[in-house]
């Protein structure tokens, strides 16, 4: 990328714009954004939760230094600007953390005495 600027910061390491383009990315479209530049976007609080870095943490040099958080609102309203369908968010997941509860709770010992 060109006119890209690396932070500084010793476990930061996001690189990304430090101006204003000339023709700007639909991501400053968006309202959380408009104003700012590639790397006020990704230093600030939603940008850091749209996108995780790895930074220094790669195993590699050619491990990818972001992953998108597909489930945050910003990244699925992204998707659909680019005119790919939001993905969801795994919800598969929790369900199944919310089904485990439920079937720990039951089995407790309190509940086990209830029954007796």
């Amino acid at each position: 990328m060109d006119a890209t600027h690396c932070c500084a910061a010793p476990t930061c390491g996001r690189i990304a714009h430090e101006g204003f383009l000339a023709a700007p990315r639909k991501i400053h479209d968006l309202q959380a954004f408009q104003g700012m530049t590639c790397f006020e976007i990704s230093h600030n609080d939603v940008g850091k939760a749209a996108w995780k870095y790895t930074g220094a943490e790669r195993a590699t040099a050619k491990e990818k230094l972001y992953s998108a958080n597909c489930g945050h609102p910003i990244v699925q309203d992204l998707r659909t600007m680019h005119g790919r369908q939001a993905k969801s968010a795994k919800p598969r997941r929790q369900e199944n953390a919310q089904q485990d509860a439920a079937a720990h709770e039951a089995d407790t010992e309190e509940s086990q005495s209830q029954k007796t």
